[in-house]
């Protein structure tokens, strides 16, 4: 036997509709074809395939088995899915990790399951570049973290957006780390 991929993920969610809604207009799955089962439920699609399955009802305190930290999907078109986000007032939280040009979107669906999408060749390239904390005496990358240094102007700017149209004179980071 070999496993080749992975066929979907269950949900057992409190509120179904909300569950609904979130996957399909916030992350765009398609609500599709489900078997005739005997309990509420809903089979969320990508592309083809049954990916997100939902189960409604989630009275149970003994359901599940197990903690999952997070799920995460691939995706195309980051400035299309941020702006989707702002739209539909959903709280987001974005990240480069180190050495890539993946940018991840991190989100919470209605039950509190953290949902990540990434975003392959989406970040430009890390330069380098330094940009300064104001009020918090660190310099340095916010891609790279903190970095000894003076304090200098604070419209230093990294040239690699973190929240990319939020109109700040500084790079803002949804951490305690890092504000603008």
């Amino acid at each position: 036997m070999t496993v080749r991929s992975l066929d979907h993920y269950t949900i057992r969610t409190a509120d179904l509709d909300a569950s609904v809604a979130f996957y399909v207009d916030a992350l765009g799955l398609r609500h599709g074809e489900r078997p005739a089962f005997t309990f509420p439920g809903a089979w969320l699609y990508c592309g083809d395939s049954p990916t997100v399955h939902l189960i409604g009802g989630n009275g149970r305190k003994d359901a599940g088995s197990g903690a999952i930290d997070h799920v995460a999907f691939r995706a195309g078109g980051l400035a299309e899915f941020t702006g989707r986000l702002r739209r539909l007032g959903i709280p987001f939280d974005e990240r480069t990790p180190p050495g890539t040009r993946t940018r991840q979107v991190f989100v919470k669906d209605p039950d509190g399951l953290t949902v990540e999408v990434n975003f392959p060749g989406e970040a430009p390239a890390c330069t380098g570049a330094r940009f300064a904390c104001p009020g918090r005496g660190r310099v340095g990358c916010p891609h790279h973290g903190p970095r000894p240094g003076p304090q200098f102007d604070g419209d230093a700017r990294c040239p690699l957006p973190i929240f990319p149209g939020s109109g700040s004179p500084t790079h803002r980071r949804r951490s305690s780390r890092w504000t603008g």
